[in-house]
């Protein structure tokens, strides 16, 4: 019988019995096997594991069967398009450890290059690393495109962070121009707003497709343009079409954050009334979950418009919400305790405005404590009021409230160390004899008590005093004049330096002098220059008004951007008195808007290599001027 027949008459077990095991080093035909495991049948592939094992004994099977698939690739494409590049570089190498000849195909390569370099240029956005956002995508320039937006947004927003933005803008102009999907240009010019400004969004709006295409987008333009304002990053006001948009958009809700923005802004503008309104829309739309910067916007809109009692309440309710409440209350909160005579209040608002002092570790909140318990027969409690600020922020005032208070409570020894200890830091304590004055004034013998509050820098006390005499001599309305400039009441100052100016001499000269300065600070530039030529005599004091009168006028003018008009009166300021550096910066914006660029850098330049500060490196940077 041929062999061949007499092969294929026997069994597949009598043949197994009859064949001889082959040699251990005879090669091992896996074909099958390859074939059953890249069809998945799993079954056929273990039976023909126990024949290959029959056949060669000292063989050893595979452990994982998709290593000896058809297509080996299949499942790294499957880590690839998971996005498990650490599993995917795990599978290489055990597959590289089975078959040393083993390489990814080319395309395979250039996919995990290409998603390593998008995986670091993300890391480096994220860290704001914007150098290597650029130099990635330098090496990468097919990442960018309307493929993969992610990538070309945070390659733009790289580019924006250098001086010179006009690359960052060609991107964006670029993705409007090449990716057709509407909601991807929306998009588009909103990441534009976030990394150029509102400025720089608006150049985009000539890329419309169709007219106000964009539209939707002008309260994006209104909050970059606010937020820039704001932070001093920018000199441009909101256009008003957006502006108007936001605002409508804010008293419509639901959600509190553009009233709040508004409000801020309203606010920096000095629309007081119009701040609070907007500040109490946000609070309203917030509810109980309202956000700290709003209960401080609505303490700080009711405080410029002298709705004093209102903000102490809201900050006091809100103090727990920032440390900027607890200040704000304790700082407003000592309107509360002055007064001629002083009011009573109950113990436990004492003690919870003691509470906040002692948090805020507050001198000024210490100081009113102290005074207010004095003025109230009660020098024991108000002594460690004057000790704790005297801890905190050492002044005459307090120092001179803890000597009172020693030797009211006869305690001699202690009101000595006192004077001891400070009389060379405040050489007016050691005026004050070893007897406890008759009120809480703080006044040696023989002066008068308001002079006294001036110098202790006690100014609502002074204020209180002098508001508590029905007839002020000429020399006493000018130091109420002087506390009330202090306490930033300068309509009220220049009513009482007015009243000075009844006296002679010296005095009147000084009232003269101080009712220029208070209406300079009350926005009345030509009252305090005609007041200062008329009653001012002594040259530098007029020259003092002078340029203060030219530099606001420099602001109003560069504010209203008339910028030649600015750059005149800081000329005329300049021929009489040196040019501060917020003035010269002022002057290197007024050249920048009129063209004379390479001048303006050259002042910003040299500004910041003589003081480098914020607002000197912003315009380093904005003009360039290093590059």
């Amino acid at each position: 019988m041929p062999l061949i027949r007499m092969i294929s008459a026997l069994s597949g077990a009598a043949l197994l019995l009859a064949a001889p095991a082959l040699a251990a080093d005879s090669k091992v035909d896996e074909s099958a096997l390859r074939y059953y495991a890249s069809h998945n049948e799993m079954d056929r592939a273990q039976a023909e594991i126990r024949r290959l094992q029959a056949l060669y004994p000292d063989w050893t099977p595979p452990t994982d069967l998709t290593a000896l698939s058809g297509d080996r690739e299949s499942p790294l494409w499957d880590l690839f398009r998971k996005g498990d590049m650490a599993a995917l570089s795990a599978a290489i190498d055990q597959l590289k450890a089975q078959d040393p000849a083993f390489q990814p195909s080319a395309d395979l390569k250039a996919q995990i290059e290409r998603r390593q370099a998008r995986d670091g240029l993300i890391a480096a956005s994220d860290a704001n690393d914007a150098a290597k956002v650029l130099a990635i995508a330098a090496a990468h320039a097919d990442m960018i495109g309307c493929a993969d937006l992610d990538v070309s947004w945070r390659v733009a927003a790289a580019e924006a962070a250098k001086p010179d933005r006009e690359a960052s803008l060609a991107l964006y102009t670029r993705l409007l121009d090449s990716c057709p999907d509407a909601s991807t240009r929306l998009a588009t010019v909103q990441k534009a707003i976030a990394s150029l400004g509102a400025d720089g969004g608006h150049l985009l709006l000539t890329h419309e497709k169709t007219p106000g295409e964009f539209d939707r987008l002008r309260p994006d333009f209104a909050r970059a343009a606010i937020a820039a304002r704001l932070s001093g990053t920018a000199t441009a006001d909101p256009d008003p079409r957006d502006l108007a948009v936001l605002e409508s958009l804010a008293n419509a809700g639901p959600k509190p954050d553009d009233a709040a923005l508004l409000g801020w802004w309203y606010r920096a503008g000095k629309q007081s009334d119009k701040a609070l309104a907007a500040f109490r829309t946000a609070a309203t739309l917030a509810g109980p979950d309202m956000d700290a910067k709003i209960a401080e916007g609505l303490v700080l809109s009711l405080d410029d418009l002298h709705q004093r009692a209102e903000a102490i309440r809201i900050a006091h309710d809100n103090r727990q919400r920032s440390d900027t409440l607890t200040h704000l209350y304790v700082d407003l909160g000592t309107a509360q305790f002055e007064g001629n005579p002083r009011p009573s209040l109950a113990a436990p608002d004492i003690a919870d405005y003691g509470s906040a002092v002692s948090a805020t570790q507050s001198a000024a909140g210490a100081e009113v404590l102290g005074w207010y318990l004095y003025d109230l027969k009660r020098p024991a409690d108000a002594a460690p009021w004057f000790d704790h600020g005297l801890a905190w922020k050492p002044s005459a005032s307090l120092a001179s409230g803890a000597i009172y208070a020693a030797l009211a409570v006869k305690d001699d020894s202690k009101a000595n160390a006192l004077i001891t200890t400070w009389r060379t830091q405040f050489p007016e304590v050691a005026d004050i004899r070893l007897a406890a004055p008759t009120s809480g004034a703080g006044k040696p013998a023989g002066r008068d008590a308001i002079l006294v509050a001036f110098e202790a820098g006690n100014f609502s006390r002074c204020v209180d005093l002098a508001n508590g005499r029905a007839r002020l001599k000429p020399d006493l309305s000018v130091i109420k004049g002087w506390c009330l400039m202090k306490l930033q009441r300068p309509v009220e100052a220049a009513a009482a330096f007015e009243a000075g100016m009844a006296g002679s001499g010296k005095v009147r000269q000084d009232a003269a002098y101080g009712k220029s300065l208070a209406a300079m600070a009350a926005g009345d530039v030509q009252g305090a220059v005609a007041t200062a030529m008329n009653g001012v005599s002594a040259p530098e004091r007029r020259a003092e008004i002078g340029a203060a009168a030219l530099a606001d006028t420099a602001q109003a003018r560069f504010n209203a951007k008339d910028w030649r008009g600015a750059l005149t009166a800081l000329e005329q300021r300049a021929a009489f008195t040196p040019e501060t550096a917020d003035l010269a910066l002022l002057r290197g914006w007024c050249l920048w808007h009129i063209g004379a660029r390479a001048e303006a850098k050259a002042l910003f330049l040299r500004l910041d290599n003589t003081l480098s500060t914020a607002d000197t490196r912003r315009a380093v940077a904005t003009s360039g001027a290093r590059s």
